[in-house]
C-alpha cells in the first residue's frame, strides 16, 4: 500500500490550478481529492486530482457528486472563472 501524503510538487500544482480554493466554493480550507478513488487505483496523477473544501471533499467521496461534475469544477475552478486568483496574492 502506497503512503496517502500526496507528494509537495503535486499538491502545489493541485493548489495553483485550483486558484488557492476549493475547486466549487473557492473556500481557502482544501483537502487533496482523488477523482479516481484511491481504493479503486492508488495514484497522485494531478489530471485525476482536485483540491475541494471538506463540505464538498464529503460530498464527491459519498458519491452525491458524480465524476461528470468534478471533472467540471476541476476544469473550471471557481477562484481562477471568477477572477480571484490572477498574478501576485494579495492579501
Amino acid at each position: 500500500m502506497a503512503p496517502r501524503n500526496v507528494p509537495a510538487r503535486i499538491a502545489r500544482q493541485l493548489r495553483q490550478e485550483a486558484g488557492f480554493g476549493c475547486c466549487i466554493c473557492g473556500a481557502p480550507i482544501i483537502q487533496y481529492h482523488h477523482i479516481i478513488e484511491w481504493s479503486v487505483e492508488e495514484h497522485f496523477r494531478p489530471e485525476d486530482m482536485m483540491v475541494l473544501c471538506p463540505l464538498h471533499h464529503d460530498q464527491a467521496t459519498k458519491g452525491a457528486m458524480p465524476e461528470t461534475e468534478q471533472r467540471h469544477h476541476k476544469i473550471k475552478p471557481r477562484n481562477i472563472d471568477r477572477g480571484f486568483a490572477q498574478g501576485l496574492l494579495a492579501i
